[in-house]
């Protein structure tokens, strides 16, 4: 019996041992397969290296260590890297191997990136390399990841020549669920599938053009609702600077938003084109200013309608509502060296805009509902709406102004128009219907004491005869109609090299001054 349960114990020893020895040879020799397949499937514009490896069949677990990649692209001066990408570490829990040998299919519990620093090279004499991959290869195995997650990584791009930086990211975290491809699903935009997402962007830069810049404090996904926060997107220089270094006139911007919310947020694909939604949206607390100097040469290109724009995005968007609350915005326009420049700002900006789309059926509309209080006392409200499927770009804007004191805009009535103005507007009401050549706009309008000062072209003085003259007609026409209101309707031809509401001002300045000066009754036609 003793002899029995020694040669069991031995028999047991041995296969144990065998075991251990075999599976510890296995691990060898996948490791050193594995170290074969990398060499031999990395592309020659690729470069691949590694210090550590790590497998343990029975756990299913592959780590590599200390990571780097290189990608080259050639210029006039032979390869150069394109990209450069360090992991701290990147491992596998839960491969099973079998399931990949007999099935050809990549069953993976868990995927961890660890610190992985991405730096990317900007440049005209590198092309952009082609990819590798063969996307009608249907023998790709179909890969299922339970949890995929990338742990403090980061990301800059750089224009190789003048090492000026284009995007700079220093911190994120993503963490994808439930993450699937295979062969068809890879020849997508969009070559992945995906569960539930959570994303932590910290400190972001990013280069949008010679003269302006963004940067974001940061960027969260949790539960389908996407925030940004503490976003500023800015000219790179200051008005004067910018004013030295443009060729023709551009606006010098200084954006600042609190926070931006997109709840319901979904990446998707529709038509072969990236599809962002979201059921709700709201923006709080904008503060937008911009200046203008006219002293610059004009910019002649032609500016498209905001339907148009929305319409050619190169992708879809669907934003079913989006609130604007308690914004701020004000305008400044230099049109004369000598005189300061004039000002006007719009704060208390409220707005809803339903259907920010180039996705609804034709007949469906995008609407624009605002209200604000103008130069720090008067009220406005505007409902404006088009339909992004008119190729013509015809829209309606309609709204009214109260409780308005004109003295309030003579810093801008005065660079402007070279016009100063005194006097009360109780309510300005007005309609315009146009597309993108033409429109027609009408007015119905209270005010009282009204009283014009016509400047001379330098704007030093006063040009006596045509003030005279002016304000003969205004008092020829200051008598209302019965109900207590003056008319005026105007039609106005689009300057296509001007901007959409650069049209809606010069509307609302042609149909002001029918209204003033005509004979104040109603357009019956």
């Amino acid at each position: 019996m003793a002899y029995l349960k020694k040669s069991t114990l031995f028999l047991f020893l041995g296969v144990l041992s065998l075991g251990v020895v075999g599976n510890y040879m296995v691990q060898l020799y996948v490791e050193k397969r594995l170290g074969e397949f990398l060499d031999i499937n990395t592309p020659p514009h690729m470069e691949i290296q590694y210090q550590e490896m790590e497998v343990n069949l029975l756990q299913g677990k592959l780590r590599l260590g200390d990571i780097s990649v290189a990608v080259f692209s050639r210029d006039s001066l032979g390869l150069k890297p394109s990209k450069e990408l360090t992991i701290a570490s990147f491992q596998l829990n839960g491969f099973n191997l079998w399931e990949y040998y007999y099935k050809n299919t990549v069953y993976i519990k868990e995927v961890l990136v660890d610190k992985p620093e991405l730096r990317s090279y900007s440049s005209a004499d590198l092309p952009k390399n082609k990819s590798h991959s063969d996307s009608n290869n249907v023998s790709s195995p179909s890969i299922s990841i339970d949890n995929f997650n990338i742990k403090d990584g980061s990301f800059i791009e750089m224009e190789r020549e003048s090492g000026t930086v284009l995007t700079d990211i220093e911190n994120f975290d993503l963490a994808l669920m439930k993450v699937q491809t295979d062969a068809a699903i890879l020849r997508n935009k969009i070559p992945i599938r995906y569960g539930e997402v959570g994303l932590e962007v910290h400190k972001i830069y990013a280069h949008i053009g010679n003269y302006e810049e963004l940067r974001l404090e940061r960027i969260s996904l949790k539960d389908k609702e996407l925030v940004f926060s503490d976003m500023n997107i800015r000219s790179k220089y200051s008005k004067q600077q910018l004013s030295r270094k443009l060729i023709t006139e551009r606006d010098y911007i200084d954006l600042k938003i609190p926070q931006i919310a997109l709840q319901e947020f979904a990446l998707e694909e529709l038509e072969g084109s990236i599809w962002i939604k979201s059921v709700k949206g709201e923006i709080k607390g904008a503060q937008l200013a911009l200046f203008r100097d006219k002293l610059v040469n004009d910019d002649l290109e032609k500016k498209p309608m905001y339907s148009k724009m929305l319409r050619e995005l190169p992708f879809k968007i669907d934003v079913s509502e989006l609130l604007i609350i308690d914004g701020h915005i004000e305008y400044e326009e230099l049109v004369n060296a000598n005189v300061k420049a004039g000002r006007l700002f719009f704060d208390a900006v409220d707005a809803t805009v339903n259907n920010l789309s180039n996705t609804y059926e034709p007949g469906e509309k995008t609407t624009i509902v605002a209200k604000a209080n103008f130069m720090g006392a008067g009220k406005v409200n505007l409902d404006w709406d088009f339909d992004v499927n008119n190729k013509n770009d015809a829209f309606i804007a309609s709204g009214a102004f109260q409780n308005f004191e004109v003295e309030g805009i003579n810093s801008f009535l005065e660079n402007n128009l070279r016009v100063q103005a005194k006097g009360m507007a109780s309510e300005i009401y007005f309609t315009i219907s146009g597309n993108n050549t033409r429109a027609r706009s009408d007015m119905k309008m209270k005010y009282k004491n009204f009283e014009f000062v016509v400047l001379k072209k330098d704007g030093q003085g006063i040009n006596k005869l045509i003030t005279a003259l002016g304000n003969l007609l205004l008092k020829k026409g200051s008598k209302s109609n019965s109900d207590g209101y003056r008319y005026g309707a105007a039609q106005t031809e689009r300057e296509e090299t001007k901007s959409f509401f650069n049209y809606v001002w010069i509307n609302l300045r042609d149909a002001l001054v029918t209204t003033i000066t005509g004979n104040g009754k109603k357009d019956r036609k």
